[in-house]
């Protein structure tokens, strides 16, 4: 009984958590309809990526991520099956770390995600925004996971959740990212193009 109470008081403290993320954050998200802003970042396999090196696809997305945040750990599986099953979609997507390295004793620096790539097999870049967090500033990146997703014509059509899996690992029923994108493709609007990030927040440098 006891230790039930506790797996209760842990998950509403991590549910109010989550829901004061955008009260809690420094940062505003874009509004829909915001063109992309650029990036240019480094990659935990030794590359160098830009917003304009996926000019060429009809859609793009953009999750911020992390290592250690319970969120994300069970996420990376769903992530990779996305960036597998929309390879040849023409879609762009990368994974953005925007954490402070210092935070957690370097559990988020460039070092631990260059492992965490190897280890999760990572099918999509991996890439490296924690020095300046200028690019997370830039998006309003209020947690991990945060998705966001741009048209062709760069210009934001959603932002939020990427789907309702939270901590729990496996298949999820509600797969909003995979939805809305091809809703996007098959030129329709999006239903709900916000909802809230649902994850840890963004560790901002003090």
């Amino acid at each position: 009984m006891k230790k039930s109470i506790q797996n209760i008081a842990r998950f509403l403290v991590a549910s109010s958590v989550a829901i004061g993320l955008a009260q809690a954050s420094p940062v505003t998200p874009l509004a829909i309809g915001e063109s992309a802003p650029d990036f240019n970042l480094k990659g935990t396999d030794g590359k160098t990526y830009k917003l304009s090196d996926y000019s060429d696809k009809d859609v793009m997305v953009v999750v911020f991520g992390c290592n250690h945040c319970p969120f994300m750990v069970p996420a990376w599986t769903r992530l990779n099956a996305f960036a597998t099953d929309y390879a040849d979609k023409s879609v762009g997507f990368v994974v953005i770390n925007s954490n402070d390295p210092n935070y957690g004793g370097g559990s988020d620096n460039f070092e631990a995600m260059v492992k965490e790539y190897a280890k999760q097999s990572m099918q999509f870049p991996y890439i490296y925004d924690g020095e300046t967090q200028e690019v997370a500033k830039a998006y309003g990146a209020l947690a991990t996971p945060h998705a966001f997703i741009f048209n062709k014509e760069r210009k934001l059509v959603y932002q939020g959740q990427f789907d309702n899996g939270k901590r729990n690992p496996g298949p999820t029923d509600i797969n909003t990212v995979r939805d809305n994108v091809d809703a996007v493709l098959a030129g329709h609007t999006i239903a709900e193009p916000i909802t809230k990030a649902i994850g840890c927040s963004i560790k901002w440098k003090k």
